[in-house]
């Protein structure tokens, strides 16, 4: 676990579990943070999630089944944003969702072999 400065309690509530924390003493932002995680993981498969973010229980299984395939070099989840009434989730809803209508588009029209797996 990357520690990016954090002032709230994650590091003593994340203490508990046996699991590497390595804390930054500054705030060097998310994609630092990715960086460093990366750089000390010693497994195969390295995923990446922000605090703040709730999973699904079967998030892991999902992601790891994608490398059944070899061709796979990497996989992710849909970013799906809970409507909550807030002006501020309105906001993330419609910006992720024409980002994933966007790439959706893109990746078709460039011809990607890239793959898409939703899974609920």
């Amino acid at each position: 676990m990357i520690n990016d400065s954090s002032t709230d309690d994650i590091y003593d509530r994340v203490s508990k579990y046996p699991v590497k924390i390595i804390r930054h003493p500054r705030n060097i932002g998310r994609a630092e943070a990715i960086k460093t995680d990366i750089k000390y993981a010693s497994n195969d498969i390295v995923v990446t999630i922000d605090d703040d973010t709730l999973i699904h229980k079967d998030v892991l299984r999902y992601i790891v089944s994608a490398f059944t395939d070899k061709d796979i070099g990497a996989a992710c989840g849909r970013l799906i944003v809970p409507r909550n009434g807030s002006i501020l989730t309105c906001g993330q809803y419609v910006e992720y969702a024409l980002e994933y209508a966007y790439t959706k588009t893109l990746r078709s029209y460039m011809g990607s072999d890239l793959r898409s797996t939703v899974t609920t």
